[in-house]
């Protein structure tokens, strides 16, 4: 209540004015708000720390618990640490358009599904060995390239290695 209020006889409000939330605690009502984003985090959260969180159901407590910007910070920090820094940012884009949520998973798609080269090789992903050398080869070197990596990798021989290729 204002000092010209006091004076003129004016009763003070019944409540507190509640305050704003926080930024942080902003994106995090949104990932919890979104019915295919969020649950694929608690899921996330809870396989890739299983000496933390003993259940899908305690990651959900967690995230519940978060009710400070300080609580949402960090799950901030828990879900980049899980799913490789800038997830958070990126869970920052969600909005209440459908098609907000479609590109924010699409973003990241590969922080969940693993973004490592032996996941991506065992999903078949191109792995675009000519544009991400930055060197100027043709396809045979680059071939040749991949197959001395297998032999220098498994003891200096290829027995034991099963090369397929889709020409």
């Amino acid at each position: 209540m204002s000092i010209f209020g006091k004076l003129r006889g004016e009763a003070p409000p019944s409540e507190p004015p509640k305050p704003e939330q926080g930024q942080l605690l902003q994106i995090l009502n949104k990932i919890k708000a979104d019915p295919k984003i969020y649950p694929e985090i608690l899921k996330q959260i809870a396989d890739r720390n299983p000496g933390k969180f003993k259940s899908l159901r305690k990651v959900q407590r967690y995230f519940k618990s978060a009710t400070t910007d300080a609580d949402a910070l960090g799950l901030a920090k828990l879900i980049d640490h899980t799913l490789g820094g800038g997830t958070f940012r990126i869970l920052s884009f969600l909005d209440k358009k459908q098609d907000s949520a479609k590109s924010v998973y699409k973003l990241l798609k590969h922080n969940i599904e693993g973004t490592s080269f032996e996941k991506q090789v065992e999903k078949g992903y191109y792995l675009n060995l000519l544009e991400t050398y930055a060197v100027n080869w043709d396809l045979e070197k680059v071939s040749r390239d991949s197959v001395q990596n297998f032999f220098d990798a498994n003891g200096q021989t290829l027995d034991g290695v099963d090369i397929q290729t889709n020409v």
